[in-house]
C-alpha cells in the first residue's frame, strides 16, 4: 500500500516533466532545424557540451520557478512577476506581453512552415500542406482544444519512443562521422558565436516555464516534487537533443541548409518508408499540439478585449483573433523553416527572452525561495 502511494505521488511531478518535454517538442524540434541552427551548425561544442550546459541551467531555473510558484502560491506570469520583480513588475509584465504576442506570430508561422515541409515529404505540395496545417489548427482551436490537451501526453510519449528508436538505429551508422566532427574540434564559427547560440537556446529549452506555472498548481506539493520535475525534464529534453545532434553532426555541413534534417537522417540510416511516414505523422501531431497549445493561451488573453472593443460575441471574437494570426502565419510561412528559426526564433525567443527573463531568473529566484523558506521556518 505504501509503495502504491509512493508511486502515485511520483506521477504528479513526472506528468509536469512530460508537459515540459511536450512543450519543447514543437515544430522546430520535430523538423530538426532548430537543433542544427543553435547547436550543431556552429561546431563541435554544440553537439554534446551545449546540451549538457543547458540541462544544468534549465534544471536550476525550473526548480526555482516551481518552488517560487509553490511557496508563494502564484500560478501565472502576472502573479509570478509581481513577486519576483517587485517595483519593476509593470515594466516586465508589459515586456512579457509583447514577447507573448510576437511569440504567437512566430509559432503560428512555424506551424505553417513545418506542416508544409513535413507533408511535402509524402507528396503534398508545400502551400497545400501548410494551408491544411493552418486549417487544422483553426478547427482544433475552435472545437477541439480539450482533445489536444488530452492527447498531448500520448503524443509526447510516442515521440520520446520514436526518438529513442531513431537513436538506436541511427547512432551506429552516424558515429564515425560524428566522432570525427567532435574529435577534430570542427568549428564553423568562432567559439564565442557557438557559446552565444548555446546560451540563446536557453529560452527554447525552458519554454515550458509559463505553462509550467499553471500546470504545477495542485501537483507540485513539495521541494522533492520540484526537484524531480526539474531533473527529469532536463534529462528528457537534453537527452533527446543529444541523440538528434549525433545524427545531425554526421550530416554536416549539408545539415546547415536542410530544413528537415530529421527526415534526411531517416533516409540516410535506412529505417524504411513506413517508419518515415509514422514519424512524419507524429511530427505533424507535435506541430498541431504545440500550435494549438500555445495559441489557446493567446486567444484566451485577447478574447475579452476584442469582445469589448468590437462589440461581438465570444465565438466571433475567438474566430477574429485566430484568423488574424493564421493570415500572418500563411504570409510569413512562405519564408520557410530556416528563415523563421534564424530570425523569428532567435530574435523573439532568444535575444528578447534570455537576457531579460532567463538570465535574471538564475540569480533572482534563489533569493525569493530562500527568503520564503526562512519566513516559514520562523513561523513554524
Amino acid at each position: 500500500m505504501e509503495q502504491q502511494s509512493s508511486l502515485k505521488s511520483l506521477m504528479g511531478p513526472i506528468s509536469v516533466a512530460c508537459v515540459w518535454f511536450g512543450t519543447h517538442v514543437g515544430p522546430g524540434f520535430a523538423s530538426g532545424a532548430q537543433l542544427v541552427q543553435y547547436f550543431v551548425g556552429y561546431g563541435w561544442l554544440g553537439v554534446y557540451i551545449g546540451p549538457l550546459i543547458l540541462m544544468v541551467l534549465s534544471a536550476w531555473i525550473v526548480y526555482h520557478v516551481l518552488e517560487t510558484c509553490r511557496l508563494y502560491q502564484v500560478y501565472n506570469y502576472h502573479e509570478f512577476y509581481n513577486v519576483v520583480y517587485g517595483p519593476a513588475r509593470k515594466f516586465f509584465v508589459a515586456y512579457k506581453e509583447i514577447c507573448v504576442l510576437l511569440s504567437s506570430v512566430v509559432i503560428a508561422s512555424m506551424s505553417y512552415a513545418s506542416g508544409g515541409s513535413l507533408l511535402a515529404t509524402v507528396g503534398v505540395p508545400y502551400f497545400v500542406g501548410g494551408l491544411c496545417t493552418v486549417v487544422a489548427v483553426v478547427v482544433l482551436l475552435l472545437f477541439g482544444e480539450s482533445l489536444v490537451r488530452k492527447a498531448s501526453t500520448a503524443i509526447t510519449l510516442a515521440l520520446v519512443i520514436m526518438v529513442l528508436i531513431i537513436g538506436i538505429k541511427g547512432i551506429g551508422p552516424s558515429w564515425a562521422a560524428t566522432s570525427e566532427y567532435v574529435g577534430s574540434h570542427t568549428m564553423n564559427a568562432s567559439y564565442g558565436t557557438s557559446i552565444l547560440n548555446i546560451i540563446l537556446y536557453l529560452a527554447i529549452f525552458c519554454s515550458f516555464v509559463d505553462s509550467g506555472m499553471a500546470t504545477s498548481k495542485g501537483v507540485i506539493k513539495s521541494k522533492r516534487d520540484s526537484l524531480i520535475t526539474a531533473v527529469l525534464g532536463s534529462i528528457l529534453v537534453g537527452g533527446c537533443t543529444m541523440i538528434m545532434n549525433t545524427l545531425f553532426a554526421a550530416q554536416m555541413p549539408g545539415a546547415l541548409t536542410d530544413s528537415l534534417p530529421v527526415v534526411t537522417a531517416l533516409k540516410r540510416i535506412g529505417v524504411g518508408e513506413y517508419f518515415q511516414i509514422i514519424y512524419v505523422a507524429l511530427a505533424m501531431l507535435a506541430v498541431l499540439s504545440t500550435g494549438v497549445g500555445f495559441m489557446c493561451g493567446t486567444v484566451a488573453r485577447y478574447e475579452g478585449l476584442v469582445c469589448k472593443k468590437l462589440n461581438v460575441g465570444s465565438v466571433a471574437s475567438r474566430f477574429l483573433i485566430i484568423a488574424f494570426f493564421m493570415i500572418i502565419a500563411i504570409l510569413l510561412g512562405q519564408f520557410g523553416i530556416l528563415t523563421i528559426v534564424n530570425f523569428g526564433y532567435k530574435i523573439v525567443f532568444s535575444y528578447m527572452g534570455v537576457p531579460m527573463m532567463f538570465i535574471p531568473f538564475i540569480f533572482i529566484l534563489p533569493y525569493w525561495v530562500r527568503r520564503k523558506n526562512k519566513e516559514l521556518q520562523k513561523k513554524g
